[in-house]
């Protein structure tokens, strides 16, 4: 699957949730990227990757250490996936 590039508008609300989040919490860095029918209709990067002076601007590679927080990540894609029957139960098998 190809996914190509078309940012939408009527996702900016999205935006400006995380923006909003990022300035109340002590965070150095977010990245926000929307997949709407295949394709990425919002993408934006705020701040650094630490809060260093020197430290490197967010941008599409930049990796962030979240630790616990990819379990709800990843249950909630794989409760979607049930529910829209992408998957039949969290039992079956994942090949790539």
């Amino acid at each position: 699957m190809k996914i190509t590039k078309n940012i939408n508008k009527n996702f900016m609300p999205v935006l400006d949730s995380v923006t909003n989040t990022y300035n109340q919490v002590i965070c150095s860095g977010a990245a926000i990227i929307v997949i709407h029918n295949d394709k990425i209709v919002l993408e934006e990067y705020l701040g650094s990757q630490s809060t260093h002076g020197n430290a490197r601007p967010v941008q599409e590679d930049t990796q962030f250490h979240v630790a616990s927080v990819r379990k709800s990540y990843i249950g909630f894609a794989v409760a979607s996936a049930v529910y829209y029957g992408y998957i039949n139960s969290i039992d079956d098998s994942v090949f790539t």
